[in-house]
């Protein structure tokens, strides 16, 4: 029986309930390998009404807030310490009171922080000076991050940012949604086994709304002066990638027409190769409205593109053989091919994979790579050692997806001068971090060194029991010194430095 004279208000647990759940969380540090540089953050643990109750909008299977232009972050971060642990260096950076950061991003010579955050107009972008911690507000654009993937990335030259921003002078969208006409669909005979997905278009008025709030225009931004230099025009743009030389732009656009059936992510895509003013330099490909993947099946036409780190500008792309389909019976499924500046000519086929591709891995040599495949029937996964022309590939990666004991972690990155990722490669020997560490016995994360070649493997670090302890990087320029997150049942999460020659 409800009490009408109760008093307004949540019912609250008793006081000491009350202070545990509001007791904040511990912060966390990320730390930038090889360096002695570390990123302190901590992050609301809550969503609050007010970001509850905000208007949503969902369409082509996205979820987001129309005053953000971008899906709400349930738990953004609210600050931010800049560590250098070899000057003894701390920068607590000063931000607004109950700010709402979405994204941070280092640039490549650790000199400024780009920091993307939430406003009541939309998502702005400061820089912070990581010596000083002074703080520069850009208020003349605003990101377009519809797409969660930042909307922003450094050039290398350290001071330019490329974002993707609302364009300038967009007017307020009105919307009649009365319906105008009947919503029409038509079918073309075609068989689809296609999952079901949420989120759709429904009609001709969220088609609208879908170009008005997912159309971007791409900038430069100059971190120094603040001028901004304007790309091409307007589109959807659903991804942008840089050229490691950063002449070159791979831009993917969605094109109509738009589908009421599968997400945005399957609508018509154009990707072509433009300079850094926009002009095209090379059309790469059309891709069709794919509503007819099978399941487990891919794209039909060029797919995971990714430019080769250690080369200026070479574009590497797979491309089906068995038209996307697992069930059709082929010798190779899957080749994979390279087009380099001056994107002249035909690709040059560099490998073909027997079952689908799955991804590479560039080492610190030029051509040097690991490329990865996945056999969809046996839940497999191999990994092939290669370097580019050679006749013979060598197989350092073989078992089930599902592995945990027998599973080597991931492989050692360093960040090249261009601000790519190489793995990291002595003669035979590679490095791997295993956050998981499955044992029968429990979890027991380890630092590993394994020759690629014979399989030996030698634990340079190994958790201790007791205790969870996980590896974030290598410290300082060379191989004697990690950094760790230790904790236990008494002790709550602390980093340590550890000599790899000594064990203290």
């Amino acid at each position: 029986m409800t009490n009408l004279n109760a008093e307004p208000g949540y019912k609250l647990p008793p006081k000491n309930i009350v202070q545990i759940f509001d007791a904040p969380r511990t912060p966390y540090i990320s730390f930038k390998a090889f360096s002695h540089l570390g990123i302190e953050q901590n992050y609301d643990q809550y969503c609050s009404l007010e970001d509850l109750a905000d208007e949503k909008l969902k369409l082509a299977g996205v979820e987001f807030s129309p005053k953000l232009n971008a899906p709400k972050d349930s738990y953004p971060i609210n600050m931010t310490t800049i560590h250098n642990f070899e000057d003894k260096i701390k920068v607590e950076i000063e931000f607004p009171e109950n700010i709402k950061i979405r994204y941070t991003k280092l640039s490549d010579n650790a000199k400024y922080l780009a920091v993307s955050y939430e406003t009541n107009i939309g998502i702005r972008l400061l820089i912070i000076e990581t010596k000083s911690g002074k703080i520069s507000y850009i208020d003349n654009i605003l990101i377009n991050d519809i797409f969660e993937d930042n909307g922003f990335s450094w050039m290398k030259d350290n001071k330019t940012i490329i974002a993707k921003i609302i364009p300038p002078g967009r007017k307020e969208i009105v919307v009649n949604n009365s319906p105008q006409s009947p919503a029409i669909e038509e079918t073309s005979g075609k068989k689809s086994t296609m999952r079901t997905y949420t989120n759709l278009l429904k009609n001709n008025n969220d088609k609208v709304l879908f170009e008005h709030y997912f159309t971007s225009l791409l900038v430069l931004l100059d971190v120094q002066t603040g001028e901004i230099t304007e790309i091409g025009k307007p589109e959807i743009i659903d991804d942008i990638s840089i050229s490691p030389d950063n002449k070159y732009l791979l831009i993917e656009t969605i094109q109509k027409p738009y589908s009421y059936q599968v997400p945005y992510y399957y609508f018509p895509q154009t990707y072509k190769i433009t300079d850094t003013t926009g002009n095209t330099v090379k059309h790469i490909c059309d891709r069709p409205l794919q509503d007819a993947i099978p399941i487990g099946g891919t794209y039909i036409g060029p797919r995971k593109f990714k430019w080769q780190p250690l080369k200026d500008a070479s574009l590497i792309w797979a491309e089906a053989l068995d038209e996307g389909d697992p069930t059709n019976e082929v010798d190779f499924r899957d080749r994979v091919v390279r087009l380099s500046a001056p994107f002249q000519g035909e690709p040059v086929e560099l490998f073909q994979t027997q079952h689908r591709y799955s991804s590479i891995n560039w080492s610190e040599s030029e051509d040097e790579l690991i490329f990865y495949e996945y056999d969809r029937d046996k839940l497999w996964k191999k990994g092939w050692l290669y370097e580019i022309g050679a006749k013979d590939v060598t197989l350092v990666y073989d078992m089930s997806t599902r592995e945990r004991y027998e599973h080597p972690g991931s492989l050692v990155h360093k960040q090249t001068k261009n601000g790519r990722h190489v793995f990291v490669k002595q003669g035979n020997y590679v490095f791997y971090i295993n956050n998981k560490g499955a044992t029968p016995e429990g979890n027991f994360p380890y630092l590993a060194k394994q020759n690629l070649i014979t399989k030996e493997k030698e634990i340079l670090f190994k958790c201790r029991a007791g205790y969870h302890e996980t590896i974030s990087c290598f410290a300082g320029e060379g191989f004697d010194k990690i950094v760790i997150s230790s904790q236990n049942k008494e002790t709550p999460a602390n980093y340590f430095f550890v000599d790899l020659k000594t064990g203290k």
